[in-house]
This record gives structure tokens, C-alpha cells and sequence, in this order.
């Protein structure tokens, strides 16, 4: 189905006719003389018929028949064996309300929903087109285990979205609107055109130092915005979740903030047991690998170190020593290795902070 099934929206022709078809079905079964109904039974019959234009009311209509015994009854008559009322179901009607409760579809009219554009542990990004706008937009469309939880874990999310709002920053990728679909939270954000980092990593294998430094610059002054002002710490940073521009200038955009703001450790116990890492393995940093709780911005410097390494030897820094690896890299000073290193350092020893580490680097 797409977005013209949505509650309110007019609906297409052979939809309605099987609304009304139930609907007939239901007056038949309740009239026909043959199966006892009572008038309290009868009264909430009429309640579920009575007054539910087909075209403005099918959701309110599908849902109200999901909880009455009525209408299980309806099925029950209309197919002698279970195998044919389970078919019936599973190809009729179950489909209407899963998109009705569950669907990946914004409100309103002017959305077009496009193709998935990433997904992970946490969620499904989806491409959106507001028709009147002209404008494409990326909403994130969060895991279930986010509403696993009960109102509580929907309440501290709403709470805590509020922080991304304050990251207002060239190097940030804006986050315009959240809300529920379903009972799945989503991110409505602005869609970036161009490539992740991890794709330009896989085609060019490694980038000269010079480039790989300005995308370091832009990163920590981003960092940096997001420590001290929307007091944010990402904690999963990693070549996937920076992305280039296309021209006129290639501006680096950081994304996924969502994780640094949402994160419990029952979501990461539940999504690490389905398989996904919930930080960004070789990118992460030791202390954080031990707890992945932890809120500390130096967290951050290292992930960004790691990433640093990786534009510049083509693979993250693991199962080597990276003051060797960095050695053999053409075009780097003593000074650029010795600062990149001081990222990767323990958490005691690390740069102390994204602001620091902006100023080292302007000065290479």
C-alpha cells in the first residue's frame, strides 16, 4: 500500500468495495435469523457500522473489528475450515492494520516515501519527497525495542530529542522534526547529497593527507559545537555516519547523533543480542567498549583518531602499532603524526577536548 492509505485519505475503489462487503457481511450475520445476537451485542454492532463513511473511517472501522467478537464470529461463518479464514486474514485484512499501526509512512498528504538509504541496529532510514516543497528529507525510522519499553522509554525519548534541536551547526546534518509512526519514534532530518566517508574509503583506499586533514578539521569543530553547546556526546563515530557534499564545496556533515542522546542499556543489551554492534567497533573507544554508558567527550577525540588513521593508511587501527603505520604514510610531519596519535592515546593521556584538539590542528 502507499501513502494514499493513510486515516483520512481517500482510498482506492476495490479497498472500499471490500470494506463494504465486510461491512454487509456483518449486517447479514447479525439479521439473518439464524445466530443468536443480543441487543447489547447488536447495539455495539451498529456502533462499529452505523455512521463510518467508508472513505473517511476504514482505520476506525478495521481496529474496532480487530476486538469484536462479532466480527471473529463473521469470519467463523463465512469460511468453514481455519485454513481458509487464516488465509483470508493474513492476505485481506491483516496487511490494512499493519499499515494502519505500523506503518513507515509520515502523516499528511504531501509526503512520498521513497527508498531505504541505510539501515542498522537502530533503525531504518527512509528517503522522503514533500510534494510541495520540491524537497527530499531523510527520516530515521527508530527499532522496535525503542517502544519495547513501555510509555517510559517513549517519554524519555521525546524528552531527550529536544537536544538535537540544539545542534545547529555547517557540519551537522539538521534535524527538523520527530514524532511517532506506529509506535516507532522516527527523525525527520535534511537529506544530504553525496557519499559516506566508508564510500569514499572502499573506492579510494586512502586519501592524501592534506584532504584527510581538512575532513578532521570540520569533524572536531562540529565535535566541538556539540559538546559545549547542545552538551551532546556522539559515541558513534565511525566513516558511516559522516557524509561529503556534493559540490559546490564538498562540506563534511555529521550525522546520527541519535545514538549519543537515546542510548540504555536494555536497547543495547536487546539489539546486540540480534546481531548488531551498538557502537562502531574498531572506531570506538576502549573505555566506552567497557561502558557503553559512559558520557565523555574524550570518547569522541578517539573515535575521531580512528577515523583519521583510516583515511590516511585505508584501514582502522587494528592489530598494528600505529605510530609504525603512520610512519610509512608520504607527507606527514612529525608534529601531524604526533597529534593524530595523542587521539589515540589512553583516556587519561588523549587529547582533552574537541576545542584542544581544533587548535592543534589549525596550527598543522
Amino acid at each position: 500500500m502507499n501513502a494514499t492509505s493513510l486515516p483520512g485519505v481517500p482510498l482506492p475503489d476495490d479497498i472500499v468495495s471490500s470494506i463494504e462487503a465486510l461491512k454487509q457481511g456483518l449486517v447479514d450475520f447479525a439479521t439473518d435469523g439464524e445466530h443468536p445476537v443480543s441487543p447489547d451485542e447488536y447495539s455495539r454492532l451498529r456502533k462499529i457500522i452505523i455512521g463510518l463513511t467508508s472513505r473517511e473511517h476504514v482505520p476506525e472501522f478495521l481496529i474496532a473489528c480487530r476486538t469484536r467478537p462479532e466480527f471473529w464470529a463473521f469470519i467463523r461463518t463465512k469460511f468453514a475450515h481455519y485454513a481458509e479464514r487464516r488465509l483470508y486474514l493474513a492476505q485481506a485484512f491483516n496487511p490494512l492494520l499493519d499499515e494502519l499501526e505500523g506503518a513507515t509512512h509520515l502523516p499528511g498528504l504531501h509526503y512520498e516515501q521513497g527508498e531505504i538509504i541505510g539501515q542498522g541496529g537502530f533503525g531504518v532510514v527512509y528517503r522522503y519527497h514533500h510534494r510541495l516543497l520540491g524537497m527530499d528529507f531523510a527520516v530515521k525510522v527508530f527499532a522496535p525495542a525503542f517502544s519495547e519499553g513501555g510509555e517510559g522509554h517513549l517519554e524519555r525519548f521525546f524528552r531527550e530529542a529536544r537536544i538535537l534541536f540544539a545542534l545547529e551547526h555547517p557540519n551537522i546534518v539538521r534535524v527538523h522534526d520527530v514524532g511517532l509512526l506506529g509506535r516507532r519514534p522516527y527523525i525527520r532530518m535534511e537529506m544530504v547529497q553525496g557519499r559516506s566517508l566508508e564510500q569514499v574509503i572502499k573506492q579510494h583506499g586512502r586519501i592524501a593527507p592534506r584532504h584527510a586533514l581538512r575532513v578532521v578539521v570540520e569533524i572536531a569543530e562540529a565535535l566541538h559545537h556539540a559538546h559545549t553547546v547542545a552538551r551532546v556526546v556522539h559515541r558513534d563515530l565511525r566513516p558511516s555516519n559522516v557524509l561529503v557534499s556534493k559540490e559546490p564545496r564538498r562540506r563534511v556533515r555529521l550525522i546520527d547523533f541519535g545514538l549519543g542522546v537515546f542510548i540504555e542499556e536494555e536497547i543495547v543489551s536487546r539489539i546486540t543480542r540480534e546481531g548488531e554492534r551498538a557502537v562502531g567497533g574498531h572506531f570506538t573507544a576502549p573505555e566506552l567498549t567497557a561502558n557503553p554508558r559512559l558520557l565523555d567527550p574524550r570518547s569522541d577525540i578517539y573515535s575521531l583518531g580512528a577515523l583519521w588513521y583510516t583515511l590516511l593508511t585505508g584501514r582502522p587501527p587494528a592489530g598494528i602499532n600505529p605510530g609504525v603505520a603512520l610512519a610509512a604514510v608520504d607527507g606527514i610531519s612529525e608534529v601531524y603524526a604526533d597529534t593524530l596519535l595523542q587521539c589515540l592515546a589512553d583516556v587519561e593521556h588523549r587529547t582533552r577536548s574537541a576545542e584542544a584538539l581544533v587548535e592543534q590542528l589549525r596550527a598543522l
